[in-house]
């Protein structure tokens, strides 16, 4: 099943024939050009003459489908300079091109890292670009060419990722070590009695740009979906990531989609592109599959929580200090037995419910706490630091540190073995 193609709006081919007959005409009246740009690795400004030689349109246009989600076109360059950036020489050349998704190289080897064996040669010497159009005929048997890659849920450009990072996605899922789901956008929501956290993500967002404002309604409803809801909304400086009970939401075009996963502190990737005309637009959830070495580190473990009236995880707060954000822990209890013990110890009232958690879902629940408490043994209590807000917040106590995931995990299998629940007598 192609996912992206089915979610994508797809066009009737002659919008692409007036686009590529442009293209031509552009070419034919100018094919050299000078640019002049700040170069990001020299940094200082250098001018660059370009020269294209030779224009070919590629995938699903070229093999004659009636209808395309764009247009791709491949064309070989040569520079005198400093190589300027491929989008500037694309801009220099055929202005502002909607729906065009333009390559650099040769039908053979070029910049999308897969031969194009259906190229057509459109525009270069001695070719005529109006014939060349016109021999490609229209094909309603002509069917998009399937990738490997057209199981994930958006487009290439909607991402920052080279094709082979995106196959091994794709190698990943197919091994049961990554999984994942597509949320579609649909009607833009209507979020009331915003809590805490929520009017926080509200307020980040005024320092948004528009295209990401956009994206708020959706972005609040995705986050109240998370389950257990705990309240941490966090802006990971630098770059549009936000750290949301146990979820990295990545805002705009992301990268580095899988590597969080391999930490205790995230339990899902939630990639948010913009909002395009031509789609698909939604939220890709990434998430752990179950041959994921830490789900099956995590496959023999369990734990009791404290859960409120609507079953959701109690936690406690931790007061920010140097200059870090508030912290939230949860308290895991070995048995039953020690859950009851210890809140009679300290003289709380007794919970609205206890609940076993155990292998994903203890994962899940970790995920959205900067302090773990285990309660094991007769007394005994082991304190894990996952974030720097909470070994911040606990910096009085010189013996915690931040822990590492695999720090963190020797911990879990050592204090918690309890697979199934124990009854509260044992």
């Amino acid at each position: 099943m192609i996912e992206n193609a089915a979610n994508e709006r797809r066009k009737p081919r002659s919008v692409f024939t007036r686009k590529l007959e442009g293209m031509c005409e552009r070419l034919d009246a100018q094919s050299h050009f000078s640019i002049t740009e700040r170069h990001r690795w020299l940094r200082k400004t250098v001018t660059s003459q370009v020269e294209i030689c030779d224009l070919w349109v590629v995938g699903s246009y070229a093999r004659g489908a009636p209808e395309c989600g764009d247009l791709d076109v491949l064309m070989r360059v040569k520079v005198d300079g400093a190589q300027p950036m491929p989008h500037k020489i694309a801009k220099e050349a055929f202005a502002n091109m909607v729906d065009v998704r333009i390559y650099q190289g040769t039908p053979e080897q070029n910049s999308s890292g897969v031969p194009f064996t259906e190229a057509v040669h459109l525009w270069g010497p001695a070719i005529n670009w109006r014939e060349a159009i016109a021999s490609i005929k229209e094909d309603p048997n002509a069917k998009r060419f399937a990738r490997t890659t057209d199981t994930i849920p958006l487009r290439t450009e909607q991402l920052y990722a080279e094709n082979e990072e995106l196959e091994e996605l794709v190698e990943l899922r197919q091994q049961g070590i990554l999984d994942w789901r597509f949320i579609p956008h649909g009607a833009t929501p209507y979020i009331a009695g915003l809590s805490e956290s929520e009017k926080r993500l509200v307020h980040l967002a005024k320092f948004w740009g528009k295209k990401t404002r956009e994206l708020l309604p959706f972005l609040l409803a995705y986050v109240r979906q998370l389950h257990p809801p705990l309240n941490r909304i966090d802006q990971e400086s630098g770059v549009l990531q936000l750290d949301v009970g146990g979820a990295l939401l990545s805002v705009g075009r992301p990268c580095e989609l899988d590597k969080q996963l391999d930490e205790v502190v995230y339990s899902r990737i939630a990639v948010a592109p913009h909002r395009s005309r031509r789609g698909p637009n939604g939220i890709w959830e990434l998430r752990r599959g179950k041959n994921h070495p830490l789900e099956l580190a995590a496959a023999n473990l369990g734990a009791f929580v404290e859960v409120d009236e609507a079953n959701v995880p109690c936690s406690c707060l931790y007061i920010g200090s140097a200059g870090f954000p508030e912290a939230f822990g949860i308290d895991l209890f070995a048995t039953e037995k020690r859950a009851r013990e210890t809140m009679d110890e300290e003289g709380r009232p007794p919970p609205v419910a206890l609940r076993h958690v155990c292998g994903s879902q203890l994962l899940d629940l970790i995920s959205c706490a900067d302090v773990v408490e285990i309660h094991h043994g007769t007394e005994e209590i082991t304190t894990l630091a996952l974030r720097r807000n909470g070994a911040a917040a606990l910096r009085e106590d010189d013996t915690i540190e931040l822990s590492d995931t695999e720090t963190a995990v020797a911990t879990l299998k050592e204090r918690l073995t309890i697979r199934s629940p124990a009854p509260a007598d044992s």
